[in-house]
């Protein structure tokens, strides 16, 4: 099979256009193909097929679960539809994702515009215990589960090991949770690192990871819209709120660069 191997922020995907006929992928594929040793190696797969109303996007875990929604996978996906139809800027693509219709918008220099699905479930200033060890966590979903936990020094803290028991975490059971470390630096500024369920790692970046963080930040009055929210690979993705009469977030808009890493071919 062809593939595109793209990078947003970071966060790296293998993208494959849907030939006909064929409508799934078994795990064992999926963890083949992310596989940075033995295959082509990816955080995800992006399974795109174009449709009248759209392009259909699927997305799977590097470890070969489905996700309803992945943010910077949804970029990336925008940015190759935009590139096939022969636009790099100025187009605007409709993605039909698990998760419900998002819209984006390619602008110049390989940097894509995405509407984020709403976030809901808020549970904000929950305490969990795990490992011995106590954690502020705030949890919201925008098209999948996010933990949200600030932490001042995140360039000494073992994201792997709390992200790994906070992932899990009996209040977040049982789908459990993408977790995010993040440090509010005052204004628009924050940092944030992630561990990513379905990679059961810490990734470069996580696109509804940094939309989590900032919505998060929105509510406690620690960040302003639009916020510049820094990433693991030093790379940044911008997030701003609409909010409706009552000051209440409604959605939010992520805007962040993309890029083609390269293209290839590969047996399944």
């Amino acid at each position: 099979m062809r593939f595109v191997k793209l990078s947003g922020a970071g966060n790296d995907f293998i993208l494959l256009e849907a030939p006909p006929g064929r409508r799934s992928f078994s795990p064992a594929q999926i963890r083949r193909l992310c596989d940075r040793q033995q295959g082509v190696g990816a955080d995800g797969i992006l399974w795109v097929r174009p449709e009248n109303a759209g392009v259909r996007l699927r997305y799977w875990n590097a470890d070969g679960s489905r996700a309803s929604f992945c943010g910077n996978g949804a970029r990336c996906a925008a940015f190759w539809a935009g590139v096939r139809s022969g636009k790099r800027t100025r187009a605007r693509v409709r993605l039909l994702c698990d998760s419900g219709t998002v819209e984006a918008e390619l602008l110049s220099q390989g940097r894509v515009r995405l509407a984020l699905p709403p976030p809901r479930d808020w549970r904000l200033r929950k305490r969990v215990r795990v490992g011995g060890r106590s954690f502020l966590t705030h949890f919201v979903r925008i098209g999948v589960p996010h933990v949200v936990v600030e932490y001042g020094d995140l360039e000494r803290f073992p994201v792997a090991v709390w992200g790994r028991r906070l992932r899990k975490a009996v209040p977040f059971r049982p789908e459990g949770a993408n977790v995010n470390f993040v440090r509010f630096e005052g204004g628009r500024r924050a940092s944030l690192r992630t561990y990513e369920r379905g990679v059961e790692g810490e990734t470069l970046a996580c696109g509804t990871g940094a939309a989590a963080s900032a919505a998060v930040g929105f509510c406690l009055g620690k960040l302003r819209s639009p916020a510049r929210c820094r990433v693991r690979s030093g790379q940044v993705l911008t997030v701003g709120a609409q909010r409706d009469g009552s000051g209440e977030i409604v959605g939010l808009w992520q805007e962040g660069p993309v890029q083609v890493v390269f293209r290839g071919e590969i047996s399944l």
